[in-house]
């Protein structure tokens, strides 16, 4: 990650022809501060500058502060480091629209506690209050200035494809500034954008905006549905929604990438968000047992993983938890110092303070069922492989020849891994491999394995390749639905560890109780521990299921 600050934006200008790099520096005015807006330092603004800022920076800020709930602020704008040479020469006044998107950047920034980049250099002028950009001239000999300062490695300017455009630049202007593109290209990042919202996809982080949420408390906001498309209205949905997706896919990455330092912040603003809004995160503890179950075990023994939050903070999160949380605080406690869930239970046993066995194993058992429940299988594992066949037609069902059937085969399989996400780095469907014919040797092992496979779709008897492929279908849904199965039970308890099984199938019988037969609830729950996976993939399946299969073990 780039090292990045608040409030501060870099830009370029151009003085007396010659190209600068400089800062636009802004903070939220005290609370007492009634103008909304005041220019400081030795760089004198135009009047005319001072009245376009906030007609139409500090009201598109004003949008977006009221859209995401947050309250809107006065603001102090400084422009700085223009330059020895320029301030030593010229009485320097700011007359032009080239700070623009710096000085929106900085504004978000210190609104939002979003850090910007110090990486990144912008130029534009925001043409409208609802974030409508402008190209401004100069470009050539800012990206010049820019190719000379070793700290900037990204040049975004306001885009030429704008209706607007001829208006601004002259052809000679277009010309050049395309030339130098292609002169600076090789060490600078050059990105054009027309409006807001791609100058946030541009400049902040994922990461950032997440924790900016939980910051200035615009994390839990529900979606908005605006009326209109403006690029004011999209950059409030793309800073706005997603941020718990956001939120857990960086937190798994700075894990798996042992940066235990940063996790560990990220956790710390997401605890305070929810202790300073006094609401416990739902299931916070199951999601993050389960990812740090995920971890691969070298990096689970890193000494300095543990503790991921402190215990002040967990005690904070406790006062606001409901009654209804308080077997995932439970969990969220085992997995953020370092227990396992079956570390947990035995510590349990032996008596330290944590909760009853039976609810934590009651709340594995709980999280069993939900993920090998016929709802959840469907939705991770089998519907998307329908989905996938559903959407692979084909203009004919019979081949010529045994080579355009291993290609149709080939290319059938290589179609749902993408849909299903399972291509990742494949460039040639050819990459896939052997997978392709093992799959279909397994699906017709009875009608002569891809001999008897490719007689149908030669003939077209029962429907030739598209019988085909839909019994592949049947057969790998199948297949991933054990693979998804045993994946949830093997990552779900420790294999050696008889006295957890035995006390997750206690609490199983407890929660059956009657339902099940009096020979079965007389047996000792040790008698069926070491068949926990059939038992629960079972009952996950049918309560019949599970008596039938008790009744043989």
């Amino acid at each position: 990650m780039n090292p990045a600050i608040i409030g501060q934006a870099k830009t370029a200008l151009v003085i007396e022809g010659q190209g600068i790099i400089t800062s636009v520096h802004v903070r939220k005015a005290p609370d007492h501060t009634k103008e909304r807006l005041v220019f400081a330092g030795d760089t004198r603004v135009s009047p005319k500058l001072i009245t376009h800022t906030q007609e139409t920076i500090v009201a598109l800020m004003d949008g977006i502060s009221h859209a995401l709930g947050v309250e809107p602020a006065n603001y102090e704008i400084a422009v700085k480091n223009v330059g020895a040479t320029a301030l030593q020469n010229l009485d320097l006044s700011l007359s032009g629209y080239s700070l623009d998107l710096a000085v929106l950047l900085a504004m978000l920034s210190a609104t939002l506690e979003l850090p910007i980049p110090e990486s990144i250099v912008t130029t534009g002028q925001l043409a409208t209050s609802e974030g409508h950009f402008l190209p401004v001239a100069g470009i050539p000999e800012k990206l010049q200035a820019a190719d000379e300062d070793s700290s900037v490695k990204h040049f975004i300017f306001a885009t030429l494809e704008v209706d607007d455009s001829a208006k601004q630049l002259s052809p000679g202007e277009v010309d050049r500034l395309r030339r130098a593109i292609l002169a600076h290209g090789d060490r600078l990042e050059v990105k054009a954008v027309r409006d807001i919202c791609e100058l946030l996809e541009a400049v902040f982080e994922q990461e950032e905006i997440c924790l900016a949420s939980f910051r200035s408390g615009f994390f839990s906001d529900p979606e908005r549905h605006f009326v209109s498309a403006s690029p004011r209205n999209r950059a409030v949905q793309y800073l706005g929604e997603g941020n718990e997706q956001r939120f857990w896919k960086a937190l798994e990455g700075r894990l798996l990438e042992a940066k235990f330092a940063r996790a560990k912040e990220m956790l710390s603003v997401f605890v305070d968000h929810f202790v300073r809004s006094e609401s416990y995160p739902t299931d916070f503890g199951l999601k993050l047992s389960q990812l740090v179950t995920s971890l691969p075990p070298f990096t689970r023994r890193k000494p300095s993983l543990f503790p991921l939050i402190e215990m002040k903070e967990w005690l904070n999160l406790a006062k606001v938890a409901a009654e209804a949380d308080h077997t995932d605080l439970r969990l969220l406690y085992g997995c953020a110092f370092g227990d396992t869930i079956s570390e947990c239970l035995a510590a349990e046993r032996s008596g330290a303070p944590l909760a009853e066995s039976s609810d934590l194993s009651g709340s594995l058992l709980a999280h069993l069922l939900t993920e090998l429940s016929a709802e959840k299988i469907a939705q991770e594992v089998l519907l998307p492989i329908d989905t996938a066949r559903a959407s692979y037609l084909v203009d004919r069902v019979t081949v010529t020849s045994f080579k355009e059937f291993l290609d149709c085969i080939t290319a059938f399989y290589a179609h749902i891994l993408r849909h299903c996400g399972h291509l990742k780095g494949v460039i040639d469907y050819n990459q896939v491999g052997s997978a392709p014919l093992d799959l279909l040797r397994r699906t017709f092992a009875s009608a002569g394995e891809e001999k008897g496979a490719y007689s149908e779709a030669v003939e077209g008897t029962h429907g030739g390749l598209r019988r085909v492929f839909d019994e592949m279908t049947q057969l790998l849904k199948e297949e991933e639905r054990r693979k998804y199965i045993r994946m949830v039970l093997k990552t779900a308890m420790d294999p050696f560890d008889l006295d957890g099984k035995t006390a997750l199938i206690q609490s199983l019988m407890n929660h059956l109780g009657p339902a099940l037969p009096a020979e079965i609830q007389n047996q000792p729950a040790e008698r069926f521990a070491s068949e926990y996976e059939t038992i629960i993939e079972a009952y996950a399946q049918s309560l019949d299921k599970l008596i039938g299969t008790i009744k043989i073990l």
